[in-house]
């Protein structure tokens, strides 16, 4: 970890809110892990925060995927989830519950027994959808 990477955790960033990742992990030696996670972690770095991580090991990707998920401000984490392709049962669970809650509006309007009323139902529906 060079100094400029030291200044951008400690000053620039928000030290609870960055995570370091030590990459290669499938390569990197035992005392070497432990020797960098000790110097972040004297430098003021959460341990929490440090993620030995491997293109190899999918579930260290999966745990930087969990651990940003959960940093992310409210605004960012429906795109993350979107974007991401490494957990697809979180995005199989958000499409299932789009899917319910869109079969279960356009049963609500079948119910309606006069011809066109349903339309403001459906087209109000129709208009969520294309927003999320």
């Amino acid at each position: 970890m060079t100094d400029t990477d030291l200044t951008l955790v400690n000053e620039i960033f928000d030290k609870n809110n960055t995570l370091v990742l030590i990459t290669k992990n499938d390569i990197t030696k035992q005392g070497q892990r432990e020797g960098m996670t000790n110097y972040l972690i004297k430098k003021g770095v959460s341990e929490d925060m440090i993620i030995p991580v491997s293109e190899e090991d999918n579930d260290s990707l999966i745990k930087v995927m969990k651990k940003t998920y959960n940093l992310l401000p409210e605004a960012y984490i429906d795109a993350f989830m979107s974007a991401q392709v490494l957990s697809l049962e979180d995005k199989d669970s958000k499409a299932k519950t789009f899917i319910h809650t869109a079969a279960v509006i356009a049963a609500a309007a079948a119910t309606i027994p006069i011809p066109t009323s349903d339309t403001f139902v459906i087209t109000s529906a129709q208009v969520v959808w294309l927003q999320i």
